[in-house]
């Protein structure tokens, strides 16, 4: 897909020297670059702002953690347990490039 998308501008700007001349054809290689550069800023904030939520929500889990009440310590651990098998699932999701849970 990446080729495809290299060989389509580089007939762009091959198309636009033939045709209108080399000058032109640099005003639209510019044009090219300047939109990639763009897209890449709003793709790494999207990133910034998703990984900020994420670490909000994580905070949010802790803070309101379900074990103020429990004093036995087997529960503890057991809650403990599920909390560590939530957060490793939450990392599987992520890491397999999901950001947001589906449907929202």
């Amino acid at each position: 897909m990446k080729v495809v998308i290299l060989f389509l501008l580089a007939t762009t700007i091959i198309g636009a020297a033939a045709f209108f001349g080399a000058r032109v054809a640099v005003i639209v290689a510019l044009g090219i670059l300047v939109l990639a550069l763009l897209f890449g800023l709003y793709l790494l904030l999207a990133l910034w702002v998703r990984r900020r939520r994420a670490a909000e929500l994580r905070g949010e889990i802790a803070r309101t953690a379900a074990n103020r009440g429990i004093t036995d310590a087997a529960a503890r651990g057991r809650l403990e347990d599920l909390r560590r098998n939530f957060a490793k699932g939450i990392e599987k999701f992520e890491a397999a490039g999901f950001t947001t849970c589906p449907g929202t």
